[in-house]
């Protein structure tokens, strides 16, 4: 319980730093980390990324001109679909479509863009998983909503794990639990990390 309150006052201290982010601001440091991410090179060799669709009500970073990028270069794109909003890790709460630019979307009841008619694809496909949070540590942790989806699907995923984050809520260390999974790599709008590599970036 400790932890889960720390993780509380975590994330309501993130929130708190995005609001602090003008409109101009936040829309360039999108530009940017979209930018970083395309340089890396897992990105680069992958044939299928599975990412979420920014969503600006939840003060998302801007991902459309990554997908947009890579969607280009002939990589197919996937993203998450909620099957049942739900904390119990025992049910399948995320299902996956494939997804083109200029689909129809629709807001789920969390606000979350979703296609409107789905073209259903396996997680397996996906060389990549682009994970969002309101934070991370330079350890590779991240603390999102607090559902556990992601964690859930970085359990079942063999992909690489690629997420975007803001240096503003960039921390020293978030409080974990065991069933927290880090990422492999993290991009802000300055840097390119990965955790336990001296050679970052």
């Amino acid at each position: 319980m400790q932890i889960e309150e720390a993780k509380n006052r975590l994330r309501a201290a993130l929130r708190e730093r995005r609001r602090a982010v003008d409109a101009d601001g936040f829309a360039a440091i999108s530009e940017a980390i979209s930018g970083a991410m395309l340089t890396l090179p897992e990105i680069a060799a992958a044939k299928a990324v599975h990412t979420f669709i920014s969503a600006a009500r939840l003060q998302e970073l801007d991902l459309d001109p990554f997908i947009e990028a890579v969607h280009a270069r002939g990589v197919k794109v996937l993203v998450p679909i909620v099957k049942r909003y739900s904390r119990e890790w025992n049910q399948e709460r995320l299902a996956h479509s494939y997804y083109r630019p200029g689909m129809e979307l629709s807001e789920n009841r969390w606000g979350i863009l979703e296609p409107v008619r789905p073209e259903p694809a396996q997680l397996t496909v996906a060389d990549v998983i682009v994970v969002p949070a309101l934070g991370c540590d330079l350890q590779g942790n991240r603390v999102g909503s607090g559902y556990g989806f992601y964690d859930q699907l970085l359990t079942d995923a063999r992909a690489l794990s690629v997420c975007p984050c803001m240096d503003a809520t960039l921390v020293q260390e978030i409080p974990t639990e065991e069933h927290d999974r880090p990422v492999d790599i993290i991009v802000t709008e300055t840097r390119i990390l990965r955790p336990g590599d001296r050679d970052s970036v």
